[in-house]
């Protein structure tokens, strides 16, 4: 099981952390498809 969400940042910054956030779970995700994609699903 994997969350991706803005609970790792502390504080609120000056701006909308939408992009960072949105950022953060596509380059997870890519991640997990690569160590993955030899993976057998059942």
């Amino acid at each position: 099981l994997y969350v991706m969400d803005a609970s790792t940042f502390p504080t609120s910054g000056a701006t909308n952390p939408t992009a960072t956030i949105m950022a953060v779970a596509l380059r997870n995700t890519r991640r997990m498809i690569a160590e993955r994609r030899n993976q057998k699903v059942a």
